[in-house]
């Protein structure tokens, strides 16, 4: 879990336990994924908006992520996802900008996902498919080879959508 004065705490639920604690930043931090087989972690610093990569094994930081950038008020966090085989990182803003991250390589593009306000985001178990929802009530779904939308916005929703 992340805390508000940067401690990330690894814990044993079972045994209800701490484990390991690690002083990520020094602001709110976010913990999103484990990668790697649980060797890495993604946290979002939620202070400055900012992605970073965690070495569990050694417990230090590796690098830090460029992620979507978003107009000020926005909400703390950026819906943020990780493909299954952990080459891509997609973050997407509060008002329509969105990057994609080749974990690989570090380059980074700005597909045209044309989406307010998201929350949520996830890729598809195969990675072929993107979907990504938002506060005004609806989702879209995007292919990923061509970042096509496959669909019309699937909306209807009384009230935001969250995941």
């Amino acid at each position: 879990m992340g805390l508000s004065n940067g401690i990330v705490q690894g814990a044993d639920l079972q045994k209800r336990t701490v484990l390991r604690e690690l002083q990520a930043h020094s602001g709110p931090v976010s913990p999103l994924r484990f990668l790697s087989q649980e060797k890495k972690l993604g946290l979002l610093h939620v202070d400055d908006q900012s992605l970073h990569e965690w070495d569990l094994t050694h417990w230090r930081r590796t690098r830090a992520l460029p992620i979507a950038a978003s107009p000020l008020p926005a909400p703390p966090g950026h819906p943020v996802a990780f493909s299954p085989d952990e080459q891509w990182c997609l973050t997407i803003g509060w008002n329509r900008t969105s990057l994609l991250t080749d974990l690989t390589t570090g380059r980074a593009s700005s597909p045209n996902l044309d989406i307010m306000r998201a929350t949520g985001a996830a890729y598809s178990p195969d990675g072929k498919l993107f979907a990504a929802c938002s506060l005004d009530g609806y989702a879209k779904l995007w292919e990923t080879e061509t970042w096509r939308e496959i669909t019309a916005p699937l909306g209807g929703f009384l009230s935001p959508v969250h995941g």
